[in-house]
């Protein structure tokens, strides 16, 4: 083989005969993360979705999302040598904070910004009011500051008093939480192209999409 050039061709053969695909390289902190927790909050969040699906306790995924017009795995059906550009545009559109369950139920609030403690307080109080519990009530979040500030402390011992309680995931371990796939879909699968052509088409687009899960909007998780 010395002296002989491949093609790219035949490399791309050889790689696709060995089952390699072509697929995006994603950036992740997973290398951070502690296995041993990972694996415990794993088995812990199958757990309690056994216990939901049972009808014991009521199970809820919680998170926030920020969205901008400068999106990340945008892909589009092109003519032949036809170019696609979207302006590149700094800061938030919007954050959409939202709990969801497995059958694709959604309580989402949409604000301009980032998020914090009162925000957060006042989305998880408007839940209890949209949602009363009738059971336990279990939230899976995530460990962010402002959901451990000194000000939602003094809420969870009132709000586990209404039966909500809320299981903390250990850090770099998004994946546990089942709200990612719903963000996921939204940015890379529901939202189009033309969307993003201005911050109010992006905004209407994200809450028609919003408006819509479990309509229109679903996923299937096995």
């Amino acid at each position: 083989m010395l002296g002989k050039k491949i093609s790219k061709y035949t490399i791309v053969r050889i790689l696709k005969a060995k089952e390699f695909s072509w697929r995006r390289v994603r950036k992740s902190l997973q290398s951070q993360r502690d296995e041993v927790m990972f694996a415990f909050f794993k088995q812990e969040i199958k757990l309690l979705r056994q216990e939901h699906q049972a009808g014991k306790i009521a199970l809820w995924f919680y998170d926030e999302a920020g969205f901008n017009r400068n999106p990340n795995g945008i892909y589009a059906w092109l003519p032949k040598e036809a170019k696609a550009c979207l302006p590149s545009q700094r800061g938030s559109v919007m954050t959409v904070a939202g709990f969801f369950q497995t059958d694709n139920t959604l309580q989402a609030y949409e604000c301009k910004g980032s998020m914090d403690s009162d925000l957060f307080i006042a989305y998880v109080d408007d839940f209890l009011l949209q949602y009363p519990p009738k059971l336990k009530t279990v939230v899976v979040i995530d460990n962010a500051a402002f959901h451990k500030s000194a000000q939602v402390k003094k809420k969870i011992k009132r709000w586990q008093e209404q039966n909500l309680f809320f299981q903390f995931l250990p850090p770099y371990c998004s994946e546990l939480n089942l709200i990612e796939t719903l963000w996921h879909h939204i940015k890379h699968l529901w939202l189009k192209i033309e969307d993003y052509i201005s911050e109010e088409a992006l905004k209407k687009a994200i809450t028609k999409i919003i408006h819509n899960i479990k309509i229109k909007y679903t996923i299937t998780f096995t």
